[in-house]
């Protein structure tokens, strides 16, 4: 049962990169249906640091491409930028949201939002990554202990699936098996052959943003 959720979340997922929380507000239902966790439970771990192929959250756009090039030894030009388009709501900037590299064995999706605050030098922020390998049973336990030796103890572990994050307090129950990662705190998840990285704060603060620009003093 958890393969098959967990198997649509990532076919989910790979046609909503850009819009992480509802990819995450499907991943909690789905995932909380049977109120059975069979894994093991571990320390919070702040990932805020940690890097996947040397990216890490809020990093630029040009500088994850060149970081990303030269950890994988191939011309920036791989690195190739996405049709998704931003339009800076300050600069009004037409900013290139995402960058790809694809072989036949490997596929990385690199995803930004508008960095708040503003930075005209630094105009995104890195706040996704997707790094996957072919999903055979070999490189999926390659990836597992990939993980676990670059990232070590993970929060949960249930089979090829690990989480390294800061757990949220469910007043609910006092379960830490049945607390779900906190989304005020990056994050890093195996599932399998896919490893992703996730910050919403970069896009909160980004919302936040726009509804303050919404906000109007009454003066009357």
């Amino acid at each position: 049962m958890f393969e098959l959720r967990r198997n649509f979340l990532c076919i989910f997922y790979e046609g909503n990169i850009m819009n992480p929380r509802i990819f995450l507000l499907l991943a909690a239902s789905l995932l909380m249906a049977t109120n059975v966790y069979a894994g093991k439970v571990g320390p919070d771990v702040d990932v805020s640091d940690f890097d996947i192929a040397g990216l890490k959250t809020g990093m630029d756009l040009e500088e994850a491409r060149q970081i990303a090039a030269k950890r994988l030894n191939v011309p920036l030009a791989e690195m190739k930028k996405g049709y998704e388009i931003f339009e800076h709501p300050v600069t009004h900037a037409k900013l290139s949201s995402v960058f790809t590299y694809r072989t036949n064995n490997l596929r990385i999706e690199v995803g930004f939002v508008i960095r708040v605050p503003f930075d005209n030098k630094r105009p995104l922020a890195l706040d996704n990554v997707i790094y996957e390998v072919t999903g055979t049973d070999q490189n999926k336990a390659a990836m597992k202990k990939a993980a676990l030796d670059k990232y070590g103890t993970p929060t949960k572990e249930e089979g090829n699936n690990l989480d390294w994050c800061v757990l949220e307090p469910d007043k609910s129950t006092k379960d830490r098996s049945m607390w779900m990662c906190d989304n005020d705190f990056p994050m890093i998840k195996l599932w399998s052959e896919r490893l992703f990285l996730h910050d919403y704060r970069w896009k909160k603060a980004l919302r936040q943003f726009e509804e303050d620009r919404k906000t109007t003093k009454p003066n009357f």
